[in-house]
Order: C-alpha cells, then structure tokens, then sequence
C-alpha cells in the first residue's frame, strides 16, 4: 500500500490541482464542448446578473452592509462554478470566456462604485484598472481577440483576493466593532490580489506574445 501523503503535500495538491481540475485526471484539464445550458453556466450567468445589483446598493442606496453581503456571496459563486464546471465534467467553450468576462467585470465595476462612494484609496483602483486595461491590449493587440491560454492560477487565485478583499472597503461605512479588524483582513487581501494579478498578467503577455510567430508560420504565403 502506498503511504499516505504528508498534509503539505495534500495542501500543494489541492492547490494545484483539486481546486482547478477537481474530477478531471490529474494534469490533463477537462475538455470544453459547445454545451450552452449546464449547472456551472448557470452559477455564471447568476453571477453576472449580481453585479448591477451591488452597482446600484452602493451607490444608489448606500446600503453597504447587504452590498458586503452579496459582493462576499459572488465571491463564493466564483469559486462554485469552477468546481462544478470540472467535477460534473461541464466545462464548455462559452464558459471559458463568459467567466473570466465576469471576472473582469465584477473587479471593474467594484472598483468604480468603491471609488464613487469615497470608500477606495485612488491608487488602488488605479493599479486595479490599469491592469485591466493592459489585459484587454494584450487580448485584443498581441493575441487579436483569442486568449492566449487558459486561467492561469494566480489570475484565479488573484481575482478571487480581489473579489473577497476589495468589498471589505465597504466596513470603513459600517460601523460596528469588529469592522476595523476585517479592514486589516482586507488590506492584505487587497495586495496578494494585486501582486497575482499582475503576475497572471505577465504570463498571459508570455503566451500571447508565443502565439505570434504560430500564427505566422500557419498563415500560406502569398503570391
């Protein structure tokens, strides 16, 4: 019988690969159909249609305590639709973009409405969205359209920080007497998002910047 894992082994296989490929063969990610309708498209497109629904509780109705709650609940549902999409085996092709789509929008329009409320320090939403922007040139300049490779880990890992991390904000308009210590939670949240955020961001680059001269040698020449 083969002796049983030490737990910091257990901990880096779970790291690195149960909470991205739970049910899939270890090393070899499960294969997208072209299914539309599934259970993880479905956490998805719920995820999606939360986030004018925080828009509007921050800056609409300055309800900020069900704002946490629900940012805190999409947050969960990130992590829910990933593990549904590999253990019941739904991992299709338009949930490949819809969800890192609703990543992106969700860290932007938290970013703006923290920022609209005067509950975010400039700089980080600065930081934040200037890495967006730079995502999106590397998306649509060097790899035109096509991402250059799957969800890396640390992009997951570093939107999921961000998506836990930047609603803490909202403790600073809440005021109760463990606030202050969760806003400490939040700061380092905050900044372990934003270093694998920009950490994904160089290997999308890599990738992207890979792809080019693939495209170019696939290309027939021309008489």
């Amino acid at each position: 019988m083969a002796p049983e894992p030490r737990s910091g082994a257990r901990i880096t296989r779970f790291l690195r690969h149960d909470i991205f490929y739970s049910g899939a063969p270890e090393g070899v990610p499960p294969a997208a159909s072209d299914r539309v309708f599934t259970w993880a498209n479905g956490v998805t497109l719920l995820r999606l249609g939360g986030l004018p629904v925080f828009v509007y509780l921050i800056i609409g109705r300055g309800a900020f305590g069900s704002a946490l709650v629900l940012l805190w609940t999409l947050a969960t549902l990130d992590v829910l639709d990933g593990y549904l999409a590999r253990r019941l085996n739904q991992v299709t092709r338009i949930g490949t973009w819809l969800d890192p789509i609703t990543d992106r929008l969700a860290i932007a329009g938290l970013v703006v409405s923290l920022l609209a409320a005067d509950l975010l320090p400039w700089w980080v939403a600065l930081v934040v969205l200037l890495r967006e922007v730079a995502l999106a040139l590397v998306v649509g300049v060097i790899s035109r359209g096509a991402m250059p490779r799957p969800v890396t880990r640390s992009g997951k890992i570093g939107t999921l920080a961000l998506l836990v991390g930047l609603p803490g904000y909202l403790l600073l308009a809440i005021d109760r007497p463990w606030a202050p210590l969760l806003h400490l939670g939040t700061l380092a949240l905050t900044m372990l998002g934003i270093v694998l955020y920009y950490a994904s961001l160089i290997q999308y680059a890599r990738a992207a910047l890979a792809i080019g001269p693939r495209r170019s040698r696939q290309q027939p020449e021309r008489a």
